[in-house]
């Protein structure tokens, strides 16, 4: 492998990690309030505007949630860690933003 291909690999994986870096920074962590606005999805999920689904803590909040799957909404809640690894949201409040 020429010098320069060896350099071009060592940049990219520096670009990747830095990437990565900042990405994870800008992360929430369990137990931090969040606040995110999105569409009910049958499945127990809440889909935000750029497509990341977040899954919901299954409890009354949500159970009541549920009944309007396909509206838009804004949630309040925290975020919990579950054994799996899979953060869920705790919902402490919501609001129908568009039925």
């Amino acid at each position: 492998m020429s010098n320069f291909m060896k350099a071009l690999v060592v940049l990219m994986a520096l670009g990747m990690v830095a990437t990565w870096s900042v990405w994870a920074s800008d992360q929430v962590k369990p137990g931090e309030a969040v606040e995110v606005t999105g569409t009910v999805l049958e499945s127990g999920h809440l889909q935000d505007d750029q497509g990341q689904k977040h899954m919901l803590a299954k409890d009354d909040e949500t159970m009541q949630l549920m009944s309007h799957v396909g509206a838009k909404v804004e949630i309040k809640g925290t975020l919990i860690e579950q054994p799996e690894g899979e953060p869920v949201i705790k919902i402490e409040s919501y609001q129908v933003v568009t039925p």
